[in-house]
């Protein structure tokens, strides 16, 4: 542990000591207090320690005490401690004594009252020292204090404590999320993303899993330690100190590594309330489908979880599936309030369904809401497929049918193509009808009367090409020539083609029933994907 003697002489443990010479010097750095038992023992001293000595086998020996102040301060040692009782008059130095340490500014305090040597080597060498509250403890007193802040105020518990013992600037980064105390010194962008750090090779580091880390720009350099959080997660967690200009201690790091465990037991716990909450959730949405709750106790037992549910309005689901697989739900449960607050300025009751889906209960603000959260939703993670369904607006008693509409809307809307991938029921028009799965085998037989001959006759050479100039011939009323000029064809290879899908699906474009069918069984098309036909 590393304590400026100015700084020791604020604990309450020396606020008995005093200073006796060498004022200036008072900034010196102690890394170690032990007893100065001879002059040989100065050959030893690796620097920063605070020696202990009665000054006793010096008393009348002005060259002597001269000497010794010498080689202490040569040798690099932080200050000298003696007890009070062999001062003159019990408050001053012998006269050789003070002048030297005076002159090369070298600290001389007197000891606590009621002390002895190895009590006072006891409690520096073997306690913290907090360079913002000025308190000193063990360090069992220490990690425990740390323990019971996160306990107490979860993950920001623990940057505040780290922070309070260490001096240095924190960060935990959990699940794409960062947790900054006293504030954020970096990009969050660039903590976000490991690949940007580089590791430094430090020689001095002592515990195995901290390393220490830089990121560089024009303008500055970051460093900082890290060290993982052992929990399973779909990305790594980590807790940081960044380095200010005192350069770090073992002690740093061993509360660095003491705070991984406390993370860890955070993180589990969190994740198990978050699971009890779902479930609990999910058996409160059932009840409110299945209309079990009046309308008051659902909203009482709502407003207790935090969210709101008014007594009218739109159920939405939404679909989350990986591009990449570089994203999970998981990582996306933590700011979901948060991103539903800021864009619809309110928490609507939202349950997980599922691995992949997610339903809001009872939006009352309007379409453009939906689409600001999917826009921050998609913006924030860019490799999730996100898409939508909205049910129509209802009174409560009847949200089991806006969701059953806002499930239909999310299944055929994910075969249509939408710039937003929003799929509002009361606008799919003809899709609203087709209630799938319970319509497949209407789809199905659409599907083999009327498409499937053409891909079986024409397979992948010419598909392509009849299959659009059906549909430009059905968009042109059934008109040869309109249909010709719009796809920029001659009237006969329309001509030829039409007669072509005729024979070959048994058809004929004359016959209003024929017309009306394969009209529809193209507008199903974009439905077997959703069959995986």
């Amino acid at each position: 542990m590393k304590i400026r003697i100015a700084e020791l002489l604020e604990s309450k443990y020396f606020q008995t000591s005093t200073v006796l010479a060498g004022e200036k010097g008072l900034s010196n750095l102690v890394s170690y207090v032990q007893v100065l038992e001879c002059m040989d023992t100065l050959k030893f001293l690796r620097g920063g320690e605070l020696l202990l000595n009665s000054v006793y086998n010096f008393l009348g020996k002005d060259d002597e005490q001269r000497e010794l102040i010498e080689g202490l301060s040569e040798n690099g040692a932080a200050g000298l401690c003696v007890p009070a009782n062999y001062l003159i008059d019990h408050l001053r130095l012998p006269p050789a004594l003070e002048e030297t340490a005076n002159k090369l500014d070298f600290p001389i305090i007197s000891f606590p009252e009621g002390y002895l040597f190895g009590e006072i080597c006891e409690y520096v060498n073997n306690y913290y020292y907090s360079p913002i509250t000025k308190q000193i403890l063990r360090e069992n007193e220490v990690i425990r204090e740390m323990y019971a802040q996160t306990y107490k105020e979860g993950l920001s518990g623990m940057t505040k404590s780290l922070y309070e013992w260490t001096g240095m600037d924190v960060s935990i980064i959990y699940e794409g999320e960062i947790l900054s105390f006293p504030s954020e010194i970096i990009d969050q962008e660039i903590l976000l993303d490991p690949k940007k750090w580089l590791l430094v090779d430090d020689k001095n580091l002592h515990f195995k899993n901290i390393d220490h880390y830089q990121y560089r720009d024009k303008n500055q350099t970051f460093e900082w330690l890290g060290a993982k959080i052992p929990v399973p997660s779909a990305q790594d967690n980590y807790v940081l100190l960044f380095l200010n200009k005192i350069a770090y201690t073992q002690e740093d790091e061993l509360l660095l590594s003491a705070s991984l465990s406390a993370c860890a037991m955070e993180i589990k716990r969190i994740k198990n309330l978050s699971e009890i909450k779902r479930i609990y959730r999910k058996d409160l949405l059932e009840n409110i489908l299945n209309n079990t709750l009046e309308l008051s106790a659902a909203q009482h037992q709502v407003n207790l979880l935090g969210y709101s549910l008014p007594s009218e309005g739109s159920v939405a689901v939404i679909s989350m599936q990986n591009k990449t697989g570089t994203t999970s739900l998981d990582d996306c449960l933590l700011a979901f309030d948060d991103m539903l607050n800021d864009t619809m300025h309110t928490i609507p009751f939202w349950v997980q369904l599922d691995d992949k889906k997610f339903m809001l209960l009872a939006l009352n603000n309007g379409d453009s809401s939906i689409e600001r959260f999917h826009a921050t939703l998609s913006q924030r993670y860019p490799d999730l497929n996100i898409v939508i369904g909205l049910g129509n607006k209802k009174d409560y008693t009847e949200f089991n049918i806006s969701y059953t509409e806002a499930n239909q809307a999310l299944e055929v809307g994910k075969c249509l193509d939408h710039p937003l991938s929003i799929y509002d029921f009361q606008k799919l028009g003809f899709y609203g009808f087709v209630n799938l799965p319970e319509n497949k085998n209407v789809v199905i037989s659409y599907h083999s009367t009327y498409i499937e001959p053409l891909k079986k006759k024409f397979k992948n050479e010419y598909l392509d090409e009849i299959m659009d100039t059906l549909k430009g011939f059905i968009e042109c009323r059934y008109h040869y020539l309109r249909a010709a000029e719009r796809m920029h064809l001659h009237r006969n290879t329309v001509t030829y083609r039409i007669g072509v899908i005729e024979k070959t699906c048994n058809i004929d474009f004359q016959n209003h029933e024929d017309c009306f069918n394969m009209s529809i069984a193209l507008k199903l098309l974009p439905l077997m994907k959703m069959l995986e036909l």
